[in-house]
């Protein structure tokens, strides 16, 4: 594909196909995503094909090498052939435009005699040579009732070739002298080669994050029969299936999910972004990609070879790179009719000055050669997919996963952060607090051990590192909202919260004093004691709110805490009372997003399977839902962006890329816009004399470079911005 023309070839020849219900086609990625049901990838690939372009299916579950063959090999061998194009251009053309201004004292002359001879054939070579990727590229979109971006420079460099070669019989028949231009000829297509070698090497560049990611998925993993074996069979990453044990060794990287079966050191830069190896311990999750530290880790596969977070973060990055951002739409449905405007433009400049006085039919020919080279909308097909690609790929890197461009450009518009408080602010587990007595514990843990809640699990861990001997309970029930029931030594023990002891009728003692999250211990329904928890807000979260603060974002925290634990957390984070929204439901955070949603676009972040629905609300009113990526699978899915989840300064980090993206697009379309308004009134009135293809085709590659400059501009503003 080489302009907008050929992604709206592309799409509408996957859209005609069974199944499909939605075709995103990237230019600068050279990809298509398409999605649908029943899909056939030979279908597609026929499809695509049968239009003019060649084609390869490449599913994300593909393995890492395939992908990133597919990714980037075809990529580098395209930009190889314009090398060679631009290499054997500047050969053939620059000594004989040296020749051309510079030879006349040394008796050279290039449009009489031998120096006419060796410019047509040097003309002739390039045409071959150089000249028949545009014609053969023209001709396919003709066949299928297409133009496109070598449409236009075709014609004009065709024009100009068969121009001079009808010249050179006049002066070979003795009529006289006529001018040529096989040397303009060879510096236009020596010079948009140039351009596109350029434009291949910058879709490479901005397609190497997912290139990189794809690359650090194992090829193969070692699973074990059981954790205590030393070695075991070596099998392909994609064959390793749930419940598998792999060994993961010193320096290699882990092929899948999984839970570790003994204690290690983990390097998870790759998913995280952190770059110090933390120490994990038995039992706790362990993401694919992450590298084994010092000594082997034992890994129980908790998915697939293929479904692991390397493989989703592979996907969602890929949906990004070819999802199109509202500019890019405008821009695609301009450059899609700018080709037959363009050929308008050339015809009416070449009759208008083939019938004036001061024309005539080179004059005509020339006009039109270079109106039709100078035309071509390639900077403004290429100016919204680099900056996307620029903006995604520098998420991407910092383990921020975009899942649209859609969600970049929301980002960078946001006026409100909405944060859910458990698990995004704090780290979601709680600690009981020192003051809390060993005898109301001691009665606790009892009940607390037969519970997976989080606050269950900190009485436990409390009482067992206070050496506190507790003995089981009996008869014990854990009832959503009511909490924990049994009996111990014959009495009713009941766990429960303040408001639900109130309520059963306890007498509640020193409440007021209470300012966190508390649990009421209370025997056949007399008040025993209080268990206190305090949180610990999760690093990074004050540094965030400092951020929003400094980029002109209200932010929110929203929580269903009571007014005291909730103005407590206020007072840690430096906020003031009234940006904590407590005593929330689920169903009251979607109706705080949508409220917020109607003043414009919301950041909301969370993490768990209740925040699921206001992640979805927010990107339904026009914001963006953020999921930590140590959350619930649900969250993960409703979210429009993945942050990882110990660095909550992500979410800044995902809203300064957005602003450097969006500027970006806006200031590569203003380059692009200019260039083709302000050429092609010039082009057409002649004012760019007999050497216009070349002027032509040298300003589009200077377009080209400008448009390419500016995204590598905007990867240097964000990682300046983005440092720490």
């Amino acid at each position: 594909m080489h302009c907008a023309g050929c992604v709206s070839g592309v799409e509408r020849a996957l859209i005609g196909a069974d199944g499909v219900q939605d075709a995103l086609v990237s230019l600068a990625g050279a990809s298509a995503l398409v999605r649908g049901d029943g899909l056939n990838a030979e279908q597609l690939v026929e499809r695509v094909t049968d239009a003019g372009f060649r084609a390869s299916a490449a599913t994300f579950r593909d393995a890492a090498a395939e992908l990133t063959s597919a990714l980037g090999d075809d990529g580098g061998q395209a930009a190889r052939a314009w090398r060679w194009r631009v290499i054997l251009g500047v050969v053939l053309w620059l000594p004989m435009e040296l020749a051309h201004w510079f030879g006349h004292g040394l008796g050279l002359h290039m449009s009489s005699g031998p120096g006419l001879v060796v410019a047509l054939a040097v003309g002739t070579i390039a045409q071959v040579f150089i000249g028949s990727a545009f014609y053969r590229s023209a001709i396919s979109a003709a066949r299928h009732g297409r133009t496109n971006m070598d449409t236009l420079v075709s014609l004009g460099s065709a024009s100009a070739y068969l121009l001079s070669l009808g010249h050179v019989l006049l002066i070979f028949t003795g009529r006289g002298e006529h001018p040529t231009y096989f040397i303009e000829a060879t510096g236009l297509l020596t010079l948009i080669s140039l351009g596109h070698w350029l434009e291949r090497r910058a879709r490479r560049g901005t397609t190497r994050a997912l290139r990189e990611l794809a690359a650090m998925q194992p090829q193969e993993a070692v699973v074990l029969k059981d954790a205590d074996e030393a070695t075991g069979a070596t099998v392909p990453a994609a064959d390793v299936m749930p419940g598998d044990i792999v060994l993961v060794r010193p320096g290699e990287r882990c092929p899948v999910d999984g839970e570790l079966l003994r204690r290690a050191s983990l390097d998870e830069s790759a998913v995280t972004g952190e770059s110090i190896p933390r120490e994990r311990d038995e039992g706790e999750a362990v993401m694919a990609g992450s590298i084994a530290v010092g000594s082997p880790a034992i890994v129980r596969a908790t998915t697939d070879g293929v479904g692991g977070t390397l493989g989703r973060m592979v996907a969602l990055v890929a949906d990004a790179l070819a999802s199109k951002a509202s500019a890019q739409r405008l821009a695609d449905k301009i450059s899609s009719i700018f080709v037959p405007v363009a050929i308008g433009i050339a015809t009416i400049s070449f009759i208008l000055w083939l019938i004036v006085p001061s024309g005539g039919l080179a004059k005509a020919t020339i006009t039109a050669a270079t109106v039709l080279v100078i035309s071509c909308p390639c900077a403004l097909g290429l100016a919204t997919p680099l900056a996307v690609m620029v903006g995604t790929g520098a998420a991407g890197r910092r383990g921020i996963l975009v899942k649209s461009a859609t969600a970049l450009e929301r980002a960078a518009v946001a006026r409100v952060a909405l944060l859910d408080k458990t698990g995004t602010m704090t780290t979601g587990a709680p600690q009981v607090e020192e003051g809390t007595d060993d005898e109301t514990l001691a009665l606790a843990a009892p009940l607390a051990a037969q519970s997976n809640h989080p606050l269950s699990r900190s009485i436990v861990s409390a009482a067992q590192a206070r050496g506190l001997e507790f003995e089981g309970a009996t008869d014990v029930q854990e009832l959503a909202g009511q909490g924990l029931h049994g009996r111990i030594h014959g009495q009713t023990v009941t766990l429960t919260s303040i408001e639900v002891a109130e309520r059963s009728g306890a007498k509640v003692r020193s409440t007021n004093a209470v300012i966190g999250p508390a649990s009421v211990v209370a025997t056949d329904g007399k008040f025993q004691g209080i268990v206190t928890f305090r949180e610990t807000v999760r690093e990074g979260a004050t540094e965030l709110m400092h951020d929003f603060n400094d980029m002109g974002i209200a932010a929110y925290i929203l929580t269903g805490d009571r007014e005291g634990p909730a103005h407590r957390l206020a007072d840690r984070l430096g906020l003031d009372h009234d940006k904590i929204l407590h005593g929330l439901a689920p169903q009251g955070k979607v109706d705080h997003v949508r409220e917020a949603s109607a003043s414009g676009a919301v950041l909301f972040v969370g993490d768990g399977i209740n925040d699921a629905p206001a992640m979805a609300a927010a990107g339904a009113g026009g914001g963006v839902g953020i999921a930590l990526d140590a959350g619930s699978n649900v969250a993960i899915e409703a979210a429009d962006v993945i942050i990882p989840g110990e660095r909550p300064t992500a979410v800044s980090d995902l809203v300064r890329i957005g602003r450097a993206t969006r500027r970006g697009i806006r200031q590569n379309l203003f380059l692009a816009f200019v260039y083709n308004a302000a050429a092609i009134p010039a082009a057409a009135f002649g004012l760019l004399g007999e050497h216009g293809p070349v002027v032509a085709a040298a300003a589009m590659a200077l377009s080209d470079l400008c448009v390419v400059g500016n995204a590598v501009r905007i990867r240097l503003v964000i990682d300046r911005q983005t440092a720490r």
